[in-house]
């Protein structure tokens, strides 16, 4: 998945999670936050909060960026080889 992270004069990136009923607004390093998306079961796009479009994990963060594009893998059909009897049709990733 390609996204990119507003990041802050002093390097840092703007986080808001969840903290009890509410939600708090915090900063962390670039680095770190690229971590937890690159790391994370599932990233979508957000529009919970005004200029945090990025959702990590059903909403544990919401990050200051946005989603370029997604990086679907792309399935390619194999066709029969005309000398094998055996080989059977198959998908590829």
């Amino acid at each position: 998945m390609l996204f990119k992270l507003t990041e802050k004069d002093n390097g840092n990136v703007e986080v808001v999670m969840p903290a009890g009923s509410d939600y708090v607004r915090t900063e962390m390093p670039a680095g770190k936050v690229i971590g937890i998306v690159e790391s994370s079961e599932k990233v979508e796009k957000s529009e919970m909060f005004d200029g945090f479009g990025i959702c990590v994990d059903d909403g544990k963060y919401y990050v200051a960026g946005i989603i370029e594009a997604d990086e679907t893998k792309e399935e390619k059909f194999v066709d029969e080889p005309k000398n094998d009897k055996n080989f059977k049709n198959k998908w590829k990733k």
